[in-house]
């Protein structure tokens, strides 16, 4: 999956550290914190999209393919 921050979207919280020393732990993506028009956007939202369902849509043919 791309990165949604390549669009306009400043997305933080997406781990958090629950002891010193320790490996972080990734959020639920429903936790992470996003901000819209944070900075110019390197790739339209529409154009984004449209690879996120190219990109899942080939994961799902090669997980057929796989067995």
């Amino acid at each position: 999956m791309l990165n949604e921050q390549y669009t306009d979207t400043y997305v933080i919280k997406k781990s958090i550290i629950k002891d010193v020393g320790r490996k972080s732990i990734k959020r639920e993506k429903k936790d992470w914190i996003k901000i819209s028009n944070y900075h110019e956007a390197i790739i339209e939202k529409e154009v984004f999209e449209q690879i996120q369902k190219q990109l899942s849509h080939s994961k799902i043919e090669k997980e057929k393919n796989v067995f």
